[in-house]
């Protein structure tokens, strides 16, 4: 069964079987394990492991099965409930925890589960970098012991919005945006993330959580695309953008519709961040890092503006990773 969950990045698979609360509380007690031993080895101080999950109706469950098996490993866990995948890595270096399980499928159907493995500063755990321990692990244990770490719960919403909008310059004009949530968790992330800020107006769909999909919630399939660019064109919106089930991943559009390629972005952001690092004397030559299936515009883009191009490895594990060197 153990065999049956465990992906190259995470853990995955359908609901009740072979995933079900009994393989959670395996995976929470060996995650729990190798957490604690890559703490010790790096001399953290702390104890505490982040848990958070997101709207499907097995998640509450399988995510509290997890918490039992992290106690029964020593961890002190802090239950950030319902959460978007982004808001995990947040929380992860807010409060320098040793690290953090997101209970999710991501773009997966309904019918899935699973867990995202991080270590501290949400470092990805994957197959190369620990996961293949964790399922080792799991796969020997029969009876897990008495659990002694310890549970509280914490809200960390004001400093989530107060981080991302950190980001975000007063803006000047009036700026209509056609959001669709994909029925996952940016439902939940974006009011509270983005409602109320001045001179911005969000046209939304699927903003509902918890009863399935209106569609498979999934961006990089241009059919699910469809009514983010149909959407952006009735409302007459500067631009769309459609989110996948945790909220880790989004595709925009164009005020017309268009689908904007991801390198296109990657493109446009170096021109913001480029200028951002011009302000920092501390930093001497930006980097840009992206990965090999980018167009030559994005490596264009970077040596025009006098930076240093890093292409990398498919992957987030991998991008992070070379982002970090």
């Amino acid at each position: 069964m153990i065999g049956k969950i465990f992906k190259a990045y995470d853990v995955r698979a359908t609901y009740p079987e072979p995933l079900n609360e009994e393989a959670g509380r395996k995976v929470g007690y060996a995650t729990g394990k190798f957490m604690l031993a890559q703490g010790d080895a790096a001399g953290a101080k702390t104890k505490a492991v982040l848990v958070s999950r997101d709207m499907r109706p097995h998640s509450p469950s399988m995510a509290a099965a997890l918490c039992q098996g992290l106690q029964a490993a020593g961890v002190d866990v802090i239950d950030l409930g319902m959460a978007d995948t982004s808001f995990q890595y947040f929380a992860i270096n807010h409060v320098d925890a040793l690290g953090g399980v997101q209970t999710t499928a991501s773009h997966n159907p309904i019918n899935y589960n699973g867990f995202k493995i991080s270590m501290r500063q949400g470092k990805p755990v994957g197959a190369e970098t620990g996961l293949k321990e964790i399922e080792k692990t799991a796969n020997e244990v029969e009876k897990l012991p008495a659990e002694t770490g310890k549970l509280s719960q914490r809200d960390l919403w004001d400093e989530y919005r107060k981080h991302v909008l950190g980001f975000l310059t007063p803006l000047k004009r009036k700026f209509n945006v056609f959001v669709d949530a994909s029925n996952g968790m940016a439902g939940k992330m974006v009011p509270a993330v983005f409602g109320g800020i001045e001179q911005l107006h969000l046209e939304k769909i699927n903003f509902e959580i918890g009863g399935g999909f209106a569609h498979e919630p999934n961006p990089l399939v241009a059919a699910n695309m469809v009514p983010t660019q149909e959407g952006v064109r009735k409302h007459k919106a500067d631009f769309g953008a459609c989110f996948d089930g945790d909220a880790d991943r989004c595709i925009l559009t164009d005020e017309n519709g268009k689908i904007i390629g991801c390198d296109h972005l990657t493109a446009l952001f170096a021109n913001h961040f480029v200028a951002l690092d011009r302000t920092n004397p501390a930093v001497h030559q930006s980097t840009i890092v992206y990965d090999l299936r980018s167009s030559k515009i994005v490596e264009e883009t970077i040596r025009k503006l006098d930076a240093t191009p890093r292409r990398c490895r498919v992957g987030h594990v991998n991008m992070k990773a070379a982002l970090r060197e």
